[in-house]
């Protein structure tokens, strides 16, 4: 309830118009979306555009923090496994907008969307692992722990062979 009242969700909904864009501050943007960007909506561009725009902004983020999140030295650390669930998380938010408005991204190629489908599915199941060993070792079942990270590292092992980022 707090959110409506600061952001005025009454009169975004209200007025909402096909030709004109709403403009909020950027401080008042999603973190997961506008927040990993330079960019902000442009009020003379179409909603799909300022969704691609912010689609490059996202994409542009995963890209540069890639590697340092496959390179975090102890996955298994709540604080490193909450680093890599949120860019997980990043991911998941992308694929989703590009599932409901496919005009934004109609020029990327369908095996494209598939190794993006399949990188989140990965980190999917690295992240179910982690999130098993977490409840594990806070549980003090410290044998079922040690099995989960011992699959696990494997598992992270063949993800590091793979390039699930794409480049244009």
């Amino acid at each position: 309830m707090a959110n409506k009242k600061a952001y005025n969700y009454d009169a975004f909904i209200t007025t909402i118009d096909k030709s004109k864009i709403f403009i909020r501050p950027k401080s008042t943007l999603s973190d997961l979306f506008w927040g990993l960007s330079s960019a902000i909506p442009l009020a003379n561009d179409t909603a799909i555009q300022n969704i691609a725009l912010l689609l490059d902004g996202v994409w542009q983020h995963e890209y540069s923090t890639y590697q340092s999140i496959m390179a975090l030295p102890n996955i298994w650390d709540s604080t490193q496994h909450d680093i890599f669930h949120t860019f997980r998380k990043i991911i998941r938010s992308a694929l989703a907008v590009i599932s409901r408005f496919p005009p934004v991204y109609n020029r990327l190629p369908s095996q494209d969307m598939d190794i993006l489908d399949n990188a989140y599915g990965q980190f999917g199941a690295l992240n179910d692992m982690i999130t098993d060993y977490l409840f594990d070792v806070e549980h003090g079942n410290n044998d079922q722990a040690a099995q989960i990270k011992v699959s696990g590292r494997f598992f992270r092992s063949i993800l590091s062979y793979f390039d699930f980022i794409i480049v244009s």
